[in-house]
Order: structure tokens, then sequence, then C-alpha cells
């Protein structure tokens, strides 16, 4: 977080300052409404008056102190989160490794449900902090002004409201820990007896699911009702002792006052004063605890400002760069071995050259994308031979693949934006090449139902088939000579296969690697050659 506040040390001091000004405000009301008090009971009307009045200013200027404070607060919050967003959104861009899945899911939430909690429980909790310690460094500035005996007193009645809620502390955790323990069984319980919908479907038994999840329900729910009442317990303690710290300070400025040790104004403000600091010391255990339960997302938002970066297999610059066509593919006595296993993969030779359509099949698990990953640089050390344009793979430089090389994957993403752009992708073409691209993807009649509108549900209005069109139009925008195709027929009808199959492999000018699955000899005759991977392990 280090890093990330120096960024805003220069809007963080300015919220501080206005929390400050608006605390010393506050703190200055009442010792004016002391004098107020002082004056009317020796009736001096008009002092009275204008000190009131006075009161009433600083008042007014308090909260105004605090409202643009506040308010300041939310909108360095939000650039902050805005900041971490950029800087997290570009380091997961930097990290991004050819033929790796990233989860979606775990981005969005670090970019959604992360930053909220990062404002609503760590930026919120230190700044309760800070106007806590506010609070009670000013009022006990203002009642040691008054007598240093009322300061004791605010002392020892703060450490009984400290210390008496410690008492329910190991209830709280054991509260706290049984909703944990709780949720989880309940978590495993339903997501067993839920995902086997179908299998009970079919034993005539789907109505047994709430009975078996009910008691794990009813446990989980408990657990909950447990630790309110035991959260209720210390919070109505705490509130007790509060209000009668702040009756116990009256009372004893009132005794002072009896005794002219103090002003009858000055008792009379104390339990302003007092309400003042004990209401912020209550609250700042609370602040310090939300505070703290956002630690685990302040290491993370720490990885992500200190711009920390994977270190796995990503392969490093090389000294050889591939311009222009990739015009042969060589590999002989390929194998690789995964750095966590003991085995090791191995491949049968093969020689592509450019404009061959070759077919990659084999068993699930028998190295498809492994060696996709090979051919394209994303893998390295791998033993015997593997040559791209009679240059060892591992003596290409990585950074430059995307010039001469392109990828379809599985399941093309569709973006929220026009056909057109979905195509184009951010890349500047003419007018020719993406129309060229649009007739040999076969996409015309698609991009005629919608040629200027956004698609703002893709899932629901693009098919798996056309999506694949799709992909293809960027494979022929891109107008790269070698593309690797990994299982781009898997989910698709067989009419729509042949389709994406032909497209690939009517292009003369294309050399394509296509990873398939399938059997289908109708599909499979339409390659130049077949590289049948066995799954032979060592």
């Amino acid at each position: 977080m280090k890093k990330l506040i120096s960024q805003f040390k220069f809007k963080i001091s300015i919220i501080a300052i206005l929390i400050a000004l608006g605390t010393v405000l506050e703190t200055g009301s009442s010792l004016v409404t002391a004098f107020a008090i002082n004056r009317m009971i020796s009736r001096q009307i008009s002092q009275f008056f204008q000190f009131m009045i006075l009161a009433a200013l600083l008042s007014f200027a308090a909260s105004g102190f605090a409202y643009f404070g506040r308010v300041l607060f939310v909108v360095v919050s939000q650039n902050m989160t805005h900041t971490i967003r950029k800087q997290y959104v570009r380091q997961l861009v930097s990290n991004y490794k050819p033929f790796s899945s990233v989860s979606s899911s775990d981005s969005v939430n670090t970019l959604t449900n992360d930053m909220q909690l990062l404002f609503q429980n760590t930026f919120t909790g230190y700044l309760g902090i800070f106007a806590s310690c506010c609070n009670i460094l000013f009022a006990s500035i203002a009642l040691i002004s008054f007598n240093w005996m009322l300061l004791m007193a605010t002392a020892v009645l703060a450490a009984i409201m400290i210390l008496l809620p410690r008492i329910f502390k190991h209830k709280l955790s054991e509260a706290t820990r049984a909703i944990s323990t709780r949720n989880t069984g309940f978590i495993s319980e339903a997501t067993n007896w839920i995902n086997g919908l179908t299998d009970l479907f079919w034993s005539k038994t789907i109505n047994k699911v709430w009975p078996q999840i009910r008691q794990s329900s009813t446990d989980l729910e408990n657990a909950y009702i447990h630790q309110a009442k035991v959260s209720q317990k210390v919070s109505l303690v705490e509130s007790i002792m509060n209000m009668a710290s702040q009756f116990i300070l009256v009372v004893f400025g009132g005794i002072l006052a009896i005794y002219r040790i103090i002003t009858f104004g000055a008792a009379m403000s104390t339990g302003n004063l007092a309400f003042q600091a004990f209401n912020a010391l209550l609250t700042m255990s609370d602040r310090l605890s939300l505070a703290m339960s956002g630690h685990a997302i302040v290491q993370e938002v720490d990885h992500i400002m200190n711009d920390e970066k994977q270190t796995d297999d990503q392969p490093t610059s090389a000294d050889v760069i591939i311009k222009g066509n990739v015009d042969t593919i060589e590999a002989k006595n390929l194998s690789y071995r995964f750095s966590n296993s003991s085995k090791q993969l191995e491949f049968p030779d093969f020689h592509i050259s450019r404009g061959e359509k070759v077919a990659v099949v084999g068993p699930s698990g028998g190295g498809k994308t492994t060696l996709l990953k090979l051919i394209s640089g994303r893998l390295r050390n791998y033993n015997g031979l593997l040559r791209i344009n009679d240059i060892d793979q591992q003596q290409i430089d990585f950074s430059n693949v995307t010039d001469y090389m392109d990828f379809m994957p599985q399941k093309p993403t569709v973006f929220r934006a026009t056909l057109l752009e979905n195509i184009e992708l951010f890349q500047e073409g003419s007018k020719e090449q993406l129309q060229t691209a649009i007739q040999k993807a076969n996409i015309a009649s698609l991009i005629e139902k919608t040629p200027e509108g956004s698609l703002d549900s893709p899932a629901e209005s693009i098919s798996g088939g056309e999506a694949q069109r799709i992909a293809l139009a960027r494979i022929f925008y891109h107008n790269r000579k070698l593309v690797l195709v990994d299982e781009g027929t898997s989910s698709l009808d067989p009419q729509n296969a042949q389709l994406v199959v032909k497209s690939l492999t009517s292009d003369p000018e294309l050399t394509v690697i296509f990873v398939t699955h399938t059997t289908d000899s109708g599909l499979l005759n339409q390659f130049d050659q077949i590289v049948r991977l066995t799954g032979t392990q060592q």
C-alpha cells in the first residue's frame, strides 16, 4: 500500500487536514458552549448570546469540513481503486501466456468485489481510526484544559471500556469459527447432492435433495444465530459502559463544579466532550477490525502495485527473429518433459512445407496442445530437433511470434461490439482486406443482420458456429500465413465443422496445423498429411 499511498499523499493529507479541522472546530464548539453557560449563570446575556452564536458557527463549520473531507475521501478512494484496476489489467496483459487459461471470474472478482471490499473495509476503516484518534486527542486536550482530574478519570474509564468486552473475546472467536466450519460443511453437502441431480432424477429420488442438505443448512443457520447473540452481548456491554462512563464523568464534573474546582459551564460541557471521546473509543475497535479484515486484499494490492511478474516457463527473448513467412517446420526425435512430471511425451517425426494443411490427431492427454506450444515457442527445453525455417525453435525470439503466426482457439470470444469491430479488434486495415476476410469466412450474411448494431449479449445472439466463423474472419484479416488451430471444431455440429475446415484448407497460401480429436474420415481427408500422436510416455 505504501507505493499506492505515495501517489496520492497530497490528497490524503488534505483529507486528514479537513477531518482534523472538523474535529478541532467541534471540540471548540463545546469549549465555547462552556463559556456561554458561565456567562448565562453570571447573567451576562449579551455575551451569552455571542458565545452561543459562535458555538453554533463552529459546529456548522465543523460539519462543513467533515462533509468536504468525506466527499474528498470517496473521490480519492475511487481514484486509488481506478489506479489499482489499471495496474492489474496491465499486469494481466503483461503476464499473459499464449495457450494458457485465464480465469475471467477470478480477474473480474478482483476488479469488482475485491476493490469494493478494499474501499468499504480497508479505506473506510483507516479513515474511521484517524477520525476516532482526532476525537479522542482533542477531547482530551479540552478536558485537561478544564482540569487534569477530568483527564485522569477519562483515562481510567477508557481502560475499563477497552478491557471489559475482552471477557467475551474467546466466545466471539469460537462463534465465528463455528460459522466457518458449518459453512464449509453446508457447501460440501449442498455441492455433493446438487451435482448429482442427474443421477437422482434417473433414480426417481430427485426430491430427496433438500432432506439431505437440510440438517447442514440448519446447523449453519443456528451458528449465525449464536454468533449474533454473542456479538449483541458484546455490543450491549460496550453501549452500557459508554453511557455509564459519560454519566460518571458528567457527575464527576458536577462535583468538581460544586467545589469550585471547575466552572459550571465546564461541568456541563464535560458531557459533550465525554460523548466525543468515549464514542470515538467505542467505534475505534470496530474500525480497526474493519481495516484489518481487508489485510489479504491489501497484500494482493501490494503485489499488483509492485508489478510482480510471474516467472514460470514463459520463454525469454532469443537472438533470431523470424521475418516474412514460415517455409518449413521440421521435427525429429522430439520429446518434452514437464518440470513437475517424471514422464515425457514423445512425438513422431514430421516435415511441414509452406501451404500444407496438417491435422494433428491423438488421444486425450496425448500431447496435441503441447505440440502447438512447442511449435509456437511457448514451451522450450525440449529434447530432439524442432526447426522453423531451418532454425532451432529455442533460438527464435518469441516476442514477435504474432508477426508470422496466428492462432484459432477452441472457444473464441465474441466481444460486446459490432461484428466488424469483432473482426478488426483495434487493428487498422484496408476495406479490401476486411471484405476479403468476410468473404473467405463466409460471414457476410451474419454481418447483414446487424450492420451497425453492437452485440450487447454475444452469448445469446451468436451461435458456436458463428463464433468460429468470426474467429476465421480474424485469421484472414490478420493475413498471417501460418495458422495453429486448437480443437477448432470440437463444439460444432458436423455441418459447421466442415465449413470451418473447408475455409482453412481451401486457401492455398495458408499453412495450417489443425489439432482435432475427430475420427471423421471425410473431415480428415481434406488435409495434406496427418500427424498421429500416440501419447507415448517414458
